[in-house]
């Protein structure tokens, strides 16, 4: 009789839990830019160029998360940056790698950090993903990335959490060649380009209150049996 009544609680919880819900968050940049292995950043200018110009450059883009409130069983399963491409002076193929900053992101924003600390801490994170490039495509064509890392989840996680709810993302070119001049993302700074977006998936997996509710009174039922069985 218990075994019985175990398995119909596991039953009604599992049939409660079958209505699965998904939501999509849409973050837009609220700063990028980029830092040179000189230290220097792109200041009030939103170009996020890469490569090598007068010295390596390397991208940062800065999201604000504090609206999104995770829900009871919410949780992230897919994370994407987009970005306007821009005009392309590279190889015939190139690789943008993004990664975690461990810098502060107000730092990161308003350069009050020490800007080579940041420079290195643009390629030296974990990986959140990578994007093969190439000169196809318009300036104004969009690039996608899917953030597949590792940490990727937990870090957004905890940005959520803080108090500030800010959350950034490094980039670098890893196929740079110091010998040639290669600029990817050039001229995407000014009102003429869109900010990044990142993109956030997350599903939830609620069980109706009904059903604890039903759940919880043949539990009860559980333990009454429990006892005569005792006696």
């Amino acid at each position: 009789m218990v075994k019985l009544i175990i398995s119909s609680v596991c039953a009604c919880l599992a049939a409660g839990s079958l209505n699965v819900n998904s939501a999509t968050y849409i973050n837009n940049a609220i700063d990028q830019g980029w830092y040179t292995s000189g230290g220097s950043s792109s200041g009030d200018n939103t170009s996020y160029s890469i490569g090598e110009l007068n010295g390596e450059h390397r991208n940062w883009f800065a999201f604000d998360l504090s609206g999104i409130n995770l829900l009871a069983g919410e949780s992230i399963i897919s994370a994407s940056l987009t970005v306007v491409k821009g005009a392309y002076f590279g190889d015939d193929q190139e690789e943008w790698a993004l990664t975690s900053i461990e810098s502060n992101v107000s730092d990161l924003i308003y350069g009050t950090g020490t800007g080579l600390d940041i420079f290195d801490d643009l390629a030296g994170g974990s990986a959140y993903g990578a994007a093969t490039l190439t000169a196809a495509g318009g300036i104004d064509s969009l690039i996608n990335v899917n953030l597949t890392g590792a940490n990727v989840f937990t870090d957004i996680d905890s940005s959520l959490a803080s108090l500030d709810g800010l959350f950034a993302i490094g980039g670098y070119l890893s196929t740079i060649d110091s010998d040639n001049t290669e600029v990817l993302f050039n001229g995407t700074g000014g009102p003429d380009f869109l900010m990044s977006v990142l993109t956030i998936e997350t599903t939830i997996v609620p069980v109706p209150a009904a059903v604890w509710l039903f759940g919880s009174g043949l539990i009860g039922l559980i333990g009454v049996a429990m006892r005569k069985s005792r006696v």
